[in-house]
């Protein structure tokens, strides 16, 4: 009756498993100590039907043994914590009553997460209920890296488990875990908007927290702008307007990290929030306008021209416009958008009298060199500082259909002299 199966597990285990009530009854009445046997991972034949949801078969075993209820597996884990991860409110309502501790016990294990944690991660409402109700500190129990069952709830976008959690324990809607990062944080990442407006309603100042230096200085509306989260970017900004000029670890602002990511709704909602944004440089020296070029990210520059047109001839320190951006990096769509936006772009000059005419010849861009040539042919031969055209620049570089395209424009570029007299032969 006693013998033991693999992993330690006995008749006793597998009736309960299994809910089978005669047998576990037949078993009681044979061997009643049986009950008190575990598995070798500590598991009781009480932790089995909790977490099966086995409410007669459980009964039974907490009619012999109400100590049943807080023992423990080898994880530190009561069968409160399994009921309560799989919802199963009535084995959690009979564990409660016999061991009302266990609403709060944290399994060390499962790095000291209680049963509300795993309620408010799995969106289990009526268990998180009686789980606050037996212990209300249980609310604001705190993991061994800090986090709350506020912020499982909040990451998973359980809203209902975030509401109960907040009538017990409001302080929780701002509490950070051990890095910085709030439920805030998490709920705008997600884009869970129900839950991160609950945590607004509660605790507005979390809109612009911080998190620690090794995770980056990000406050949500970063995280959010990084997901591609626009309707939680627009809810963020209600909260803290003053949040969109915030910068992270690396200089950037929100808006700066939807750009590189292509994020047009973001920006969109950044910049209809924040217009001064567009004249914001990240670490570069890059305005938004050029760094959506840089990427050529098209849907984004067409944004960024609509809301900030006084941006499109900025130049960077060194003297790069736009244009000359989406020219060195072979963006022709971006390039399109900016010629036609303001066709001077094509004369401008950089720190070094490159135009955007050189800057395609030398890496090779033919597209662009085509676009840019039927605009301003004369292009062609302009000189750089040192005399330098995009002709001498596609031939010392090997970019023959470059070359072909630059010399079709302005054959007399052939003849071209360098400040040193090199020609581009």
């Amino acid at each position: 009756m006693i013998r033991l199966a693999p992993f330690g597990f006995l008749p006793i285990h597998r009736a309960a498993h299994g809910g089978h009530v005669g047998v576990l009854n037949l078993l009681l009445e044979v061997a009643p100590e049986c009950a008190k046997l575990a598995t070798d991972s500590g598991l009781t034949a009480a932790a089995f039907a909790a977490s099966k949801g086995h409410v007669q078969a459980l009964r039974l075993l907490l009619s012999k043994f109400p100590e049943l209820a807080a023992q423990a597996n080898e994880d530190g884990a009561v069968p409160a914590l399994m009921a309560a991860e799989e919802g199963h409110t009535a084995c959690l309502e009979l564990l409660l009553a016999a061991a009302p501790v266990s609403a709060a016990a944290p399994a060390a294990g499962e790095g000291g997460k209680t049963a509300a944690h795993l309620a408010a991660t799995h969106g289990h409402a009526a268990a998180l209920e009686l789980i606050v109700k037996a212990a209300p500190s249980a609310a604001s129990a705190t993991t061994d890296t800090g986090i709350t069952p506020a912020f499982c709830a909040a990451a998973y976008g359980h809203s209902e488990c975030l509401r109960l959690l907040l009538q017990v324990a409001p302080e929780t809607a701002a509490a950070p875990e051990q890095s910085g990062v709030t439920p805030a944080h998490f709920a705008a990442q997600e884009g869970h908007i129900g839950a991160l407006s609950q945590i607004l309603a509660v605790a507005p100042a979390s809109a612009g927290a911080v998190t620690e230096r090794e995770r980056g200085l990000k406050t949500p509306l970063h995280l959010a702008a990084a997901a591609g989260q626009a309707a939680a970017i627009e809810r963020l900004l209600l909260a803290a307007p003053e949040a969109a000029a915030a910068r992270d670890f690396t200089g950037a602002t929100a808006c700066q990290i939807a750009i590189e990511l292509g994020h047009k709704a973001v920006v969109a909602a950044l910049l209809h929030a924040s217009p001064e944004l567009a004249a914001i440089a990240d670490h570069r020296g890059y305005l938004p306008i050029h760094a959506a070029a840089a990427a050529g990210h098209n849907k984004v520059l067409e944004v960024i021209i609509r809301a900030a047109p006084q941006c499109i001839t900025a130049a960077t320190p060194k003297g790069l416009n736009a244009a000359m951006l989406a020219s060195l990096n072979g963006h022709v769509d971006s390039l399109k958008l900016l010629i036609a936006a303001a066709p001077e772009l094509t004369a401008a000059v950089d720190d070094l009298r490159s135009t955007c005419t050189h800057l395609a010849a030398q890496e090779g861009h033919t597209e662009c060199l085509q676009l840019l040539l039927d605009v301003a042919p004369a292009s062609a031969t302009a000189p750089s500082d040192d005399g330098w055209t995009p002709v001498h620049l596609a031939a010392m570089l090997g970019y023959d259909a470059a070359l072909e395209l630059l010399l079709a424009a302005a054959p007399e570029g052939a003849s071209v002299l360098t400040d040193k007299g090199s020609t581009p032969r």
